[in-house]
């Protein structure tokens, strides 16, 4: 898919995206200040027409990167804030029903949390975890 930003994002967005606003300078709380949710105001109406209809290009690369198909083969602790605004909870819930059949495999939802907020409750759950080993 060789189509400039301009074709998926509206400015001044593209040229924030294009100057390296997603390389790493910037968190992700960074990068959403500088980003609208605002989809109206944030991508092109051509490239959301296209997207509801169908890009099988895009398909296409989403499906090879996919990264849901593949199970752990380690005692894994998979934790997610409920209310994340900015990675979807749904990824979390999705990897740990692919490993559900594992017995090592641990879910740790955690509620009443949004993206940036949950990350006190995360790293004790995540010290305590590893403390067990």
């Amino acid at each position: 898919m060789e189509k400039p930003l301009l074709y998926y994002f509206k400015a001044p967005y593209a040229a924030l995206i294009n100057s390296g606003l997603l390389l790493g300078e910037y968190d992700a709380k960074g990068i959403a200040s500088k980003l609208t949710t605002d989809r109206a105001l944030l991508f092109h109406e051509g490239f959301l027409s296209d997207y509801q209809n169908g890009l099988p290009e895009l398909d296409a690369a989403l499906t090879e990167n996919s990264n849901h198909e593949w199970n752990i083969s380690v005692p894994p602790l998979i934790t997610h804030n409920i209310n994340d605004e900015v990675s979807p909870y749904f990824n979390s819930e999705a990897l740990a029903n692919l490993n559900a059949s594992n017995p090592q495999a641990i879910f740790e939802p955690i509620p009443n949390t949004n993206h940036f907020d949950g990350i006190f409750t995360w790293g004790i759950m995540t010290m305590d975890y590893f403390d067990r080993f």
